[in-house]
């Protein structure tokens, strides 16, 4: 989901399209088909995926302390 996601970003969703992500990820295009529906499919879930690890990667380092909060000046 990553390397989807990365190509996504460095190509463009236009100049990305299912045979440069199957050969970006090592697979073939059958394989990235049985997997999804479609490109606008693997944009989706690629993109929802990388989002959600950002998001729980920031949340891993967030304080748990409301008292840590004060040490956070903005």
């Amino acid at each position: 989901m990553e390397k989807c996601y990365d190509s996504f970003a460095d190509l463009g969703l236009h100049g990305t399209g299912i045979r440069v992500l199957a050969k970006h990820c090592g697979y073939n295009t059958s394989m990235i088909y049985t997997c999804f529906e479609n490109s606008d499919d693997l944009i989706i879930q690629s993109t929802e995926y990388c989002m959600s690890k950002a998001e729980d990667d920031f949340m891993a380092k967030a304080p748990t302390d409301v008292e840590d909060l004060w040490r956070i000046k903005t």
